[in-house]
């Protein structure tokens, strides 16, 4: 990973940094004996000072890549389910304004069943009543979360849409647009 590359980058340039500082001691010394010219100290101080700015970014290249890795993991904020995934893991992104859903997630605790009622049936429904559900052989108790105002007339007959939300114990085989 970049975290990982940067943490050796890091460490190489600690180690050149410390190999450098030795070399600057030693010439420091040879100078202070007036056994070496100018030239040669201050070459063995640009050395160093190289060293030094090299350790420097290497630390600012960690963070960089410490803040990308924490902000580029997408974490759903309850426990869910992923349905559709537009991106693929890796993939580079620019939203150039424009708002693209990366992943379409559930929760993993409750479904939503929608289902269909005509006027005869809806007299008989109330918001917040216990209801049993049926789906693949598996009963289900669910309270009704929403029934709608308006009908949608699309079939011909008005036809309204009762929200009904339920808690299975674990999602095996339950998959949007099972027959309930």
């Amino acid at each position: 990973t970049r975290v990982q590359a940067a943490k050796a980058e890091l460490q190489a340039a600690e180690s050149a940094l410390a190999e450098a500082d030795r070399e600057l001691g030693r010439t420091q010394e040879l100078y202070d004996q007036t056994l070496i010219a100018d030239n040669e100290l201050q070459l063995v101080t640009i050395a160093f000072d190289e060293a030094q700015a090299r350790v420097s970014a290497a630390k600012r290249g960690l963070a960089a890549a410490d803040y990308d890795a924490r902000y580029s993991v997408l974490r759903a904020p309850y426990s869910a389910v992923i349905l559709k995934r537009s991106v693929q893991p890796g993939q580079g992104l620019s939203n150039n304004l424009q708002v693209t859903p990366l992943l379409t997630i559930a929760s993993a605790k409750q479904m939503l069943v929608r289902i269909h009622v005509g006027l005869k049936g809806l007299s008989r429904i109330q918001q917040g009543a216990d209801v049993s559900l049926k789906v693949q052989d598996k009963e289900y108790t669910g309270k009704i979360k929403h029934i709608a105002l308006e009908p949608d007339m699309s079939s011909g007959s008005p036809q309204y849409d009762i929200d009904i939300v339920f808690k299975p114990k674990n999602l095996d085989g339950l998959r949007a647009g099972l027959p309930v």
